[in-house]
């Protein structure tokens, strides 16, 4: 069965969440896991139709693979064919019955052979495991598999090639926390008509709901003058808007590096063949460039938790207003205690892991000051119950302002993209100093519904 040519696939051109996981045998590694009443695991899984992970030679599937990453090495890839077109690479949320094995594979990056014995639709929220068999490759196996689905032969960009990239991007006026659903996309924007958000000049994470129950239904991205985005992190969620605007596809992305998967090279390798460009940080640099004339530090820095984490061990982005004394902090889903050093004090916080739990203390709300927002950004419905109460009374204590109204996050100093019932869902925008108007050019010509 060659998956890349299949009915499945047609469907997937014209709408890329219907469609069919089809019988047959699967490699697959668990990207996520969230325990729970129902645990719920994400797997990155690739059909093993028609390869075998030990073959060698450049005509083969496992072979193409590596000469095209040893070719992005030599600034070469942009003219070579994209060898992952010959793969069915996806993402499948599953529901669990017992978990101790799963949570085990997760935290082992155990690679597994899945048996799918009858046709299962996805795309529309996590699939029961009953669907499938999965049993443990052996070693040999994994380790071919893991050479193949890596980022073992990438570059890495010097912390100069980067400083060069983020010194091309003009002044940020204004902050957007998207509504894109149960996911994340962060727009800095220029100034817009009206004094509005204009357009977007940087992007932190271009993702959405991987379900697209949560997702807008007019769901939108600014690529009007080439933005540049930043990845904080590899899960799909932070980058999913790529399947809903290919044009993300060509621009310039600085990203991290992380144990990656099959679907996340997938990713990467659309970029490269897109005609874009992917920096992928040296872990031991911290990229960070004052722009123009109004000083406004970008800070690029690598958050410090266990590589096995790809939330923990990412990039966090701070945007410093050098004149202003003020501070946007985009930390990804990265638990606070891991965020690299913050520059106080903070006064609009892009909520982490879009109001998950955490363990680490929240930045604290600016004593004194006037105006500052925090903004949680999710999407209804979702699977894991975000915003957690815990995380909310967390963000409370910290300082920032909350309604007494537990179901109210939609007052005071906070906002929600979902909205709360009283509160319709919208994108949030952000200023410096005072809330934006909220017309311009995101609204005007994206026709992007925004709030304050």
């Amino acid at each position: 069965m060659t998956r890349s040519t299949d009915t499945a696939d047609r469907r997937r051109e014209t709408d890329p969440d219907s469609e069919m996981l089809e019988p047959g045998k699967y490699f697959a590694r668990v990207d996520s896991f969230h325990p729970g009443a129902i645990p719920i695991a994400t797997l990155d899984i690739v059909s093993a139709e028609g390869w075998d992970p030990h073959e060698r030679g450049a005509t083969t599937r496992a072979g193409a693979v590596r000469e095209f990453w040893r070719r992005w090495a030599d600034n070469a890839s942009g003219d070579t064919a994209n060898p992952f077109e010959d793969f069915w690479i996806r993402l499948l949320e599953v529901h669990l019955g017992g978990a101790s094995d799963w949570e085990r594979w997760f935290n082992e990056a155990t690679w597994l052979s899945i048996t799918v014995s009858r046709a299962v639709p996805i795309g529309d929220g996590p699939i029961p495991a009953g669907n499938f068999e999965a049993a443990v490759v052996p070693p040999a196996t994994a380790r071919a598999l893991s050479r193949l689905f890596s980022m073992d032969l990438w570059p890495s960009a010097t912390a100069q090639t980067v400083n060069d990239v983020l010194a091309s991007i003009d002044s940020l006026d204004h902050l957007v926390v998207q509504d894109v659903g149960q996911g994340s996309t962060n727009a800095l924007t220029g100034l817009g008509d009206g004094e509005g958000p204009g357009i977007v000049r940087l992007y932190v994470d271009v993702g959405a709901g991987i379900n697209r129950a949560s997702r807008p239904q007019h769901l939108t991205y600014c690529t009007c003058s080439s933005p540049l985005i930043i990845l904080t992190h590899w899960h799909e969620d932070h980058w999913k808007g790529v399947d809903l605007d290919p044009s993300l596809l060509k621009l310039a992305w600085i990203a991290p590096r992380q144990p990656i998967g099959g679907h996340h090279a997938t990713m990467a390798s659309r970029i490269l063949t897109a005609g874009g460009s992917l920096l992928i940080v040296k872990r031991s640099s911290r990229p960070a460039v004052v722009l123009g004339a109004l000083r406004q530090l970008v800070h690029v820095g690598y958050c410090s938790g266990r590589l096995t984490s790809r939330n923990n061990s990412g990039l966090a982005v701070q945007v410093q207003s050098l004149d202003l004394d003020r501070t946007w902090l985009l930390p990804g889903d990265c638990d606070y205690r891991f965020l690299p050093p913050i520059a106080d004090p903070i006064s609009a916080l892009a909520v982490t892991h879009h109001g998950a739990a955490t363990t680490g203390t929240p930045p604290g709300r600016p004593i004194g000051m006037e105006y500052a927002r925090a903004v949680y950004s999710f999407g209804n419905p979702n699977s894991y119950g975000h915003p957690r109460a815990t995380a909310v009374n967390a963000h409370r204590s910290a300082g920032w302002r909350h309604s007494t109204n537990p179901r109210d996050l939609d007052s005071l100093d906070t906002r929600t993209t979902a909205g709360d019932g009283a509160t319709p869902r919208a994108s949030i925008a952000v200023g410096w100093e005072t809330p934006p108007a909220t017309h311009g050019h995101l609204r005007n010509h994206h026709g992007m519904s925004l709030r304050t």
